[in-house]
């Protein structure tokens, strides 16, 4: 009769290798699936930062007519659930654009005019001659689509690389890490006769 010594080892080793058989029943978890669930988490995250601000550099081309016009130079903007400050200025440090919208409507100076009404894209696209979709930029800053319909593409991390929206491509060509979040630090929109490149250079993130 076996003694109890040999009994087990005998079980554990069937035990195992039933164990090792099921875990290989199990299907491998495919990239896109990883992806997707690294995005869903990312996303989760970051639809809770409802405060923010940057400042970086940009660059602004804009299609009217057979002509283009342009401006470059520095951004700071500033936003908050129903508000937002934009300042654009040239390389020297000259204003070129003030946007002020809260819940009460929207002043805007820019190019030497200035103009106020109840929307601020509204007066963007006046002065501009193009529209310039500040709202969904609001997102898209931060690497979130806008409400609505969207096509995504992802990078191994479950970053937005490229995204399709309303008539306007997003390429986000880089990130960086920002307290426990990864926000864009590159990222170009195009779209509606209107080209713009975003590089931010510094970040600061407020409670929800």
């Amino acid at each position: 009769m076996p003694s109890r010594w040999t009994q087990g080892p005998a079980l554990g080793a069937a035990a195992f290798l039933l164990l090792l058989a099921g875990c290989a029943a199990l299907p491998p978890v495919s990239p896109g699936a990883q992806r997707e669930a690294l995005w869903e988490a990312r996303r989760e995250t970051l639809e809770g930062v409802r405060r923010w601000a940057l400042e970086g550099r940009f660059a602004l081309t804009v299609r009217a007519g057979m002509g283009r016009r342009g401006w470059q130079g520095r951004l700071s903007w500033r936003h908050v659930p129903e508000a937002e400050t934009l300042v654009l200025t040239d390389p020297a440090g000259a204003g070129l654009l003030r946007l002020e919208q809260g819940p009460g409507g929207a002043a805007l100076a820019a190019f030497g005019a200035r103009r106020e009404g109840p929307d601020g894209e509204a007066l963007l696209a006046g002065a501009l001659g193009r529209p310039l979709p500040l709202r969904a930029l609001a997102r898209w800053v931060l690497g979130l689509p806008a409400p609505g319909r969207r096509a995504l593409a992802l990078d191994e991390a479950g970053r937005v690389r490229e995204l399709a929206q309303g008539g306007w491509r997003v390429r986000f060509l880089s990130y960086r890490r920002v307290q426990a979040l990864e926000l864009p630090a590159v990222l170009e929109v195009r779209g509606r006769g209107l080209r713009l490149r975003l590089a931010v250079h510094r970040w600061s993130l407020g409670p929800g």
